[in-house]
């Protein structure tokens, strides 16, 4: 996904474990955090749902979450609590 950060364009991206943060930068394995982005690119550690709750309102026009280890959506992320918590207060029905 780095390599579609465009020109004018700043992404962040959200990681909870630091060995996958540590991995993604270190060269030797991947170079596409350095040699894709054309604009800024923000690596923030921790659990997203609750990292997200530090971000102001309207802060992203876009949420691409990979969060799963199989081929189920973890339940907790499916819940209402879930998404109105951390991502759509201001959206709630």
């Amino acid at each position: 996904m780095a390599c579609y950060v465009g020109p004018k364009q700043h992404w962040t991206f959200f990681e909870i474990d630091p060995a996958v943060a540590h991995i993604a930068r270190d060269e030797r394995f991947f170079t596409f955090l350095k040699s894709c982005p054309k604009g800024p690119l923000e690596i923030v550690m921790g659990d997203a749902r609750l990292q997200l709750r530090n971000v102001d309102d309207g802060t992203y026009d876009l949420l691409a979450i990979d969060a799963f280890s199989s081929d189920a959506i973890p339940v907790h992320l499916l819940t209402r609590e879930a998404i109105a918590d951390s991502v759509l207060r201001d959206y709630r029905s």
